[in-house]
């Protein structure tokens, strides 16, 4: 699958969060780990698609936000969730990871109050430095 469609895989999967709604999920953590891979693998292809698909991008992030807003910090403890850490520090990370290039995401715990806390961490654990993403390019931007 390319890029293109696992960024779209992404969206879907964030939609799919107000079934869980008030329920521990995994889904977070796991669109988490397949938005990190589509930028590892193809950068470009992930800015291009947040611009390319920017109403389906919000869509996504009310659904984040409804389920953040529904539920604990329930940690997921198993083999579907392995970056750790609680589903609203998950959807924390959702709202940054789609909101890029701008530093403007929902912090939905307080536990990552920068843009710069979130980057380290997915650098750390999948090796690939977000900040490539955190500013416009002049090649990225439609005309």
């Amino acid at each position: 699958m390319d890029a293109e469609q696992n960024f779209l895989k992404a969206l879907k999967s964030c939609n799919s969060l107000v079934n869980v709604k008030g329920e521990p999920s995994s889904i977070p953590c796991q669109t988490i780990e397949l938005l990190c891979s589509v930028a590892k693998e193809e950068y470009l292809a992930f800015r291009w698609s947040q611009l390319q698909y920017s109403v389906k991008v919000e869509e996504a992030l009310v659904a984040i936000d409804e389920y953040a807003r529904s539920c604990d910090n329930w940690r997921i403890y198993n083999q579907d969730c392995s970056l750790g850490f609680g589903v609203k520090d998950h959807c924390t990370i959702l709202s940054f990871l789609l909101n890029l290039p701008s530093s403007n995401y929902t912090n939905y715990t307080g536990n990552f109050n920068s843009a710069e806390i979130i980057c380290d961490l997915l650098q750390e654990w999948r090796g690939f430095d977000f900040r490539l993403l955190s500013t416009s390019s002049p090649e990225l931007i439609p005309h």
